[in-house]
């Protein structure tokens, strides 16, 4: 039975190859396709054939095409880059997107349809992408479906652990061995090999997907529109390769059978004659009204393909313009000037925001319409060099650009702006895209304080001054680098320094190389107020606080507002003020004597003390948050002692200040004894000790010995030959005298001595012994 329905249908077969007209003969065209591991549409078995849906259809194409398939076996992505690159002709099985159609040429037929499934381990239930929270989820590495699945997740805020997995049995794997909660594999393999592992098939199903044909892009099209006639012919005839190839690969409910349909197919045997005979006779029209009905189907088919096209475009445009929007509404909100353009040296313009018209007055339009077709030409001509150099740079290398510069505005005048951007990779070429913001008010005062720290620096280089403070010794220019940081910067600032080297003048220098110069500079000297004063005088009072307040009066936080307080002597603030001081300044406010209301203070705090800031905090007079707060940047000025070789420099300056005509000469003998003097005093002593041989005559250094004003002069008898001793002996007696006269200055305090000295005080100790030197 069954070989006489062979024989009958070959026969129906020849009659019908005899009916269609010959068009012609000629050589095989070779078709390369590509291969990859993707069963059942298309693999390779373990004898190394080809097999799979797409080979059983493309075998059917090429035997009706006179086409010579040649198989290229390798990975997907192999596959993908070799599609891309034209080295193969075909791929099957192929997903089709937007995204991809940028790429290669797609078939207008979709074989099958696809989609992603998840899986889970058995007894987990997933209801819906909300129960994927806070669960391990095996993924493809390769995978579309994995990809939508993550995107998704992340769209939903979901939060899943994704485990990488090679192919799908892994995936199976990694479930079965409970090592994932679930895990997403495309549907068609699901149905092949799920039943293999113990797992369980849920009911989330997303992102269905065609699968097609796929050329390059270069490539003709009459293939695919070949393999696109072929499909559509085998589709619309149920007993065509496409459906037995369908029955072959797919599922279990499409490939078995039951008994009756098998005796069914033994039934319809028996009138395989009597269609022979039919085929025989009706073939010719058959054959053309199945090439019409093909035909229209066809356009059909084409018709509804068009269809969706157009609603996916209209959605995707009208998702686009929500998108436009939404976009040009944050760029419209940013304070400055989005812009895409050229890549050319000029960078001519291809978009700016509407931030155009706050920035530089200029409307989107004006740059739209060929009014300004660049940005190049609104740059100051002085910095255009910079910045074609800036941008050159940026192509040359790939990298991000940062650059300030003068930009023209439409007043004509220049803004100083921040540009920044990036080098990025286009259809259409290398483009620049990237914000500009307005920076002149911040430039203009960096640039200011730049010329302000450059004119006080050649100050320095030029005179040995910086503001009041004179000194050109290396303690000192150390001293003057700091006090220029400390200028640069608003934190608080401690000096400190023995008493007269001029701390107040430090405070006042770095008040006025500080961004608070144009505000007031309040010295407050903390240890002159009584402590219950010291309150109402920081913080003021307010009307009837205490008897006599009969207005209401701002203290001198108030009065230094967007200033600086100097608080001279902080060593002897009391603790509890100490408390509300450090409030005012952390932010938190204070409250006048008598009032409610909690002021802000915007002030700079520069505290300088005379005293071991250190051994007050340790013995507890001085708390060490209002220390540590204060503490930031500490300047140390150096006592006379220590820059000896600036006294000259000091008495040049205080004698300036005295007529000419009234000012005495300073003989070298006068300037060796202020050069040795040990100024406790320090500089303030020294204006004293000038001021005063000035009016009378005499050069007063430890207020026991006075020396004549004649000392200046030179002395020209020569000394006794009696005083005549040997060098020896002369070095020791003028040492017993210098140092009995230190310790005589000193009130005999042999430490104080022995760090005038500069010796070790049991040096000092032993020559007080040696000389026998006693307190008298």
């Amino acid at each position: 039975m069954g070989r006489s329905i062979k024989i009958a249908c070959r026969v129906a077969l020849v009659l019908l190859a005899l009916l269609v007209p010959i068009c012609g003969a000629g050589a095989e065209q070779l078709l390369r396709v590509g291969v990859y591991p993707y069963k059942p549409l298309i693999f390779k078995d373990d004898t190394g054939c080809v097999q799979g849906l797409y080979p059983d259809l493309l075998e059917d194409i090429a035997r009706r095409e006179a086409f010579k398939v040649e198989y290229v076996e390798g990975s997907w992505l192999e596959c993908l880059e070799r599609l891309e690159a034209g080295r193969i002709d075909l791929l099957p099985a192929i997903a089709y997107s937007p995204e991809r159609a940028a790429l290669y040429r797609f078939s207008r037929e979709t074989v099958l349809t696809n989609w992603g499934q998840l899986y889970t381990r058995p007894g987990l239930q997933l209801a819906s992408f909300m129960d994927l929270n806070a669960k391990k989820i095996a993924v493809y590495r390769q995978g579309i479906f994995s990809e939508a699945l993550i995107k998704l997740t992340r769209e939903l805020g979901l939060e899943c652990t994704f485990i990488a997995a090679e192919d799908y049995d892994t995936i199976f794997r990694f479930i079965e061995e409970g090592r994932v909660d679930a895990g997403v594999a495309n549907h068609l393999f699901g149905l092949m090999r799920a039943s293999d592992y113990r797992i369980a098939r849920s009911t989330i199903i997303f992102m269905p997907t065609e699968l097609r044909f796929a050329a390059p892009r270069q490539a003709p099209i009459d293939l695919l529109d070949i393999i696109d006639s072929h499909i559509l012919q085998l589709k619309a005839d149920k007993a065509s390769t496409y459906y037995a190839s369908i029955n072959r690969w797919a599922v279990d409910r499409w490939v078995t059978m039951t008994q009756q349909k098998r005796w069914a197919r033994w039934a319809l045997g028996g009138f395989a004659g009597a269609l022979a005979a039919a085929v025989m006779l009706l073939g010719a029209s058959m054959w053309l009204r199945r090439q019409v009905r093909l035909k229209a189907e066809a356009l059909v088919h084409r018709d509804r393909e068009l269809d969706r096209q157009i609603e996916a475009k209209e959605f995707t445009g009208r998702a686009l313009k929500e998108k436009e929007r939404t976009l040009a509404t944050l760029m419209g909100n940013l304070p400055g000037m989005v812009y895409r353009c050229r890549a050319d040296h000029r960078r001519t313009v291809e978009f700016v925001s509407s931030g155009s018209r706050t920035l530089l007055g200029y409307a989107p339009e004006d740059f739209s319409t060929g009014r300004i077709e660049c940005l190049g030409q609104l740059v100051h001509p002085d910095d255009a060099a910079a910045v074609a150099d800036g941008i050159a740079a940026a192509t040359a290398q790939n990298a991000p650009y940062r650059m300030v510069y003068r930009m023209k505005s439409g007043s004509r005048s220049y803004k100083w702006i921040g540009d920044q951007g990036a080098v990025v990779a286009a259809e259409a070429g290398t483009i620049f895209e990237g914000f500009i913001a307005d920076i002149t008010q911040q430039q203009e005062t960096e640039l200011a304080l730049r010329r302000e720290n450059e004119k006080l620096r050649a100050g320095m280089k030029d005179r040995y001054r910086l503001g009041g403070i004179l000194g050109k010794s290396l303690v000192m220019q150390q001293v003057y680098e700091m006090i220029l940081k400390a200028g640069a910067s608003d934190d608080p600032v401690v000096i400190t320094g023995e008493s007269g080297t001029g701390k107040e003048l430090a405070a006042r220098a770095i008040h006025d190389l500080s961004r608070r110069a144009g505000g007031p500079f309040v010295p407050v000297n903390c240890g002159a107020i009584p402590e219950n004063l010291l309150e109402r005088e920081l913080f003021g009072h307010v009307k009837g606080a205490f008897t006599g307040a009969d207005d209401s009066k701002g203290g001198l936080l108030d009065a230094a507002g967007g200033g600086t307080l100097f608080l001279d002597e902080i060593g002897d603030i009391p603790g509890v003020m100490q408390v509300k001081l450090l409030r005012a300044i952390e932010g938190g406010g204070y409250t006048p004597v008598g009032g409610t209301e909690v002021k802000r203070a915007d002030i700079r705090i520069v505290a300088a003390t005379n005293k071991n800031l250190d051994r007050l905090v340790e013995s507890g007079f001085l708390r060490e948050d209002f220390y540590y707060r204060l503490h930031v940047l500490p300047v140390r000025l150096p006592p006379l002692r220590r820059r000896r070789e600036d006294i000259p420099l000091l008495v040049e300056h205080f004698l300036a200040k005295v007529d000419e005509v009234a000012r005495p000469a300073f003989g070298a003998n006068v300037m060796e004894a202020l050069s040795g003097y040990h100024w406790p005093g320090n500089v303030r002593e020294l204006q004293n000790v000038v001021h005063r041989y000035v009016a009378l005559g005499t050069l007063d250094l430890d207020s026991k010995k006075a020396l004549p004003a004649s000392v200046g002069q030179d002395d020209s008898d020569p000394p006794d030959a009696s005083e005549v001793l040997d060098l020896r002996a002369a070095v020791e007696r003028f040492e017993k005298q210098h140092i009995e006269r230190l310790l005589r200055q000193h009130n005999w305090h042999r430490g104080t001595v022995a760090e005038i000295l500069n010796i070790n005080r049991k040096t000092l100790f032993s020559k007080i012994k040696t000389y026998r030197i006693k307190k008298s």
